[in-house]
């Protein structure tokens, strides 16, 4: 007769573990949709490179507002494209861009390619193997 209440018990024993594993799955999973939540990404990616949003910004802002309020002229007329290279304003921003372009590009080289590469190792990377015991 011990052997149906050890088999009870065994059973009562399982279903209380298995009970604590589904509430330690569930916590997880709860942890991994807060996480993975597309409002939280983008907080984490502002937060992260906030430099680099603003300038996006500013450089899409800046878009938008010359295909908003640009002009609507032919690309083949040139009758006012040497009075805009004439203005002083244009002068100096070719000229300063024609100064700074080099050393921008190898500091951009300089700084992004390194995260560059370490963003794409990890795809590279085999997959880890982890143990369930």
């Amino acid at each position: 007769m011990a052997g149906p209440t050890d088999r009870k018990a065994l059973k009562a024993q399982v279903i209380h573990s298995l009970d604590l594993a589904r509430a330690s799955l569930g916590g997880e999973i709860a942890q991994v949709r807060e996480q993975w939540h597309p409002r939280h990404l983008i907080q984490q990616s502002v937060e992260k490179h906030r430099l680099a949003v603003i300038i996006s910004a500013a450089v899409a802002g800046f878009i938008a507002t010359r295909m908003i309020f640009g002009s609507r002229q032919n690309s083949r007329d040139t009758s006012a494209k040497p009075a805009r290279k004439r203005t002083l304003a244009s002068f100096l921003l070719s000229n300063i861009w024609n100064l700074a372009r080099e050393p921008l590009f190898g500091l951009a080289a300089q700084h992004l390619m390194p995260v560059a590469l370490q963003y794409l190792s990890r795809f590279q990377s085999p997959p880890k193997q982890e143990n369930f015991e």
